[in-house]
């Protein structure tokens, strides 16, 4: 699972372990559906450009939810929130939107599921913008998820039927990942996010390949951009850490589809194709260092005896553990039901330092009434210090200071509780921000 879920990411980032699961059912389906079409003569298939109308509404809407919602609660839209409602937190920003992932939401607690936060189904949203919006953009998925099956059918009989087998494979999964990435981020990333713009990139390319537009010359000058901006990855690597993430993730991503797209082809030079494949798994060893990250924190092994933490959802409250024999912080963290990126298991001299300074977190607060109960934390951990609080708008905002134990498991799901347990169902923090800038919830 960690590595289909590392390689899911260069084309479907987030932290959900739900997409692998989706992307892996999606791409099923397409190979189901090219067996069926193998004995059919004929199916009348669709225009890309009505996909691409539909496509484009939807990452309309998703940008203009984002921004509705920044208005509604008086803020810019270019600020960074974090929304604890519904028992579930989500986060969204401009270059990221969150906003529309209500739309699943909403749908799933229509058939009965509540525990939505494990899925991060975007329930954080529901009563806090009209039920209307969310339907909307359900009925436009919806849509979506149609037009790409049917475009599927039209591209079987235009251009895959008649090739071979090696290309056969390589236009159908190369489809199922391109497709699968431009309507995952149209709900999860946005407009702004550059897996829309490679996407596009490589639609292009592929539609001026079929006719005849696209030589090997191309292919290079992708390698060239992909080389640039790995390169660029490692000069800066040291400087800004986040920056450098994000290029290689671009050169892992550009990489990623220009191999497909090559495989794709009739013919294919083995002395070009083995040097990108080598500096795509190059780059996806720069794009999958948080991955690599989490693995190994998932292997570390605590010693019988040693002490570690966790955090209790159900009594909100952190809690001491030890065990009797040795055991993988990964084998806790299924045994409690936690997703592992969120570091829901901390061990001191393994973790974190439980002795140096805090983290000192500072944030607005916006609630709909006025805090009246102290938020209080829990000793030796974490505790809140309170700055003031004043009326704007429909929305009262709190100023705080938070003090955060390092060896604190599941930051941000502990904040959200201390905040519930003061009597605070919804809330939105703006802006949160660490005085040390290498921490982040």
């Amino acid at each position: 699972m960690p590595l289909i879920h590392s390689f899911v990411n260069i084309f479907a980032g987030g932290r959900s372990e739900t997409k692998v699961f989706l992307f892996v059912v999606y791409t099923t389906i397409l190979f189901l559906i090219y067996k069926f079409l193998k004995s059919r003569k004929s199916i009348r298939g669709l225009n890309l450009k009505w996909s691409g109308l539909s496509l484009g509404a939807l990452y309309i809407y998703g940008l203009t939810l984002h921004t509705i919602y920044s208005k509604i609660l008086g803020v810019k839209i270019t600020d960074f929130i974090i929304t604890g409602s519904n028992g579930e937190i989500s986060s969204s920003t401009l270059s990221h939107t969150h906003v529309a992932k209500g739309i699943v939401g909403i749908i799933l607690s229509k058939f009965g599921f509540v525990d939505l936060a494990k899925i991060d189904a975007g329930s954080a949203y529901i009563g806090l913008l009209p039920s209307i919006l969310f339907y909307i953009g359900f009925i436009l998925l919806i849509v979506v998820l149609t037009q790409s099956i049917w475009y599927f059918v039209s591209l079987y009989y235009l251009k895959i039927k008649d090739k071979n087998i090696r290309q056969k494979i390589f236009f159908i999964l190369g489809y199922a990942i391109l497709s699968f990435s431009i309507i995952k981020t149209a709900v999860d990333g946005g407009i702004l996010n550059y897996g829309f713009y490679i996407g596009v990139l490589f639609i292009w390319a592929f539609i001026n390949r079929e006719k005849g537009k696209f030589n090997i010359n191309y292919y290079y000058l992708l390698t060239f951009i992909a080389l640039l901006f790995l390169i660029a990855n490692l000069v800066i690597v040291r400087i800004d850490p986040s920056l450098a993430l994000l290029l290689a993730g671009l050169a892992s991503i550009t990489l990623l589809y220009e191999i497909i797209l090559y495989l794709s082809e009739e013919k294919i030079r083995l002395q070009f194709l083995i040097p990108i494949i080598f500096i795509f798994l190059g780059s996806w060893w720069q794009a999958g260092v948080r991955d690599m990250e989490i693995y190994q924190y998932g292997q570390n092994i605590i010693e019988p005896g040693q002490n570690f933490y966790t955090y209790n959802k159900n009594k909100n409250e952190i809690e001491k553990n030890n065990t009797d024999r040795g055991l993988l912080i990964h084998s806790i963290i299924k045994s409690i039901n936690e997703n592992e990126s969120y570091l829901p298991v901390t061990v001191a001299g393994i973790t974190c330092i439980e002795k140096s300074y805090y983290q000192e977190l500072s944030m607005k607060l916006l609630t709909k009434e006025p805090i009246q109960k102290e938020i209080i934390g829990q000793k030796d951990f974490i505790y809140f210090e309170k700055k003031k609080s004043i009326q704007a708008g429909k929305y009262w905002e709190t100023y705080f200071h938070i003090y955060m134990n390092p060896c604190l498991p599941e930051p941000l799901s502990v904040v959200d509780g201390m905040i519930r347990k003061s009597g605070i169902d919804t809330y939105i923090i703006v802006n949160p921000k660490f005085n040390d800038e290498s921490n982040n919830l």
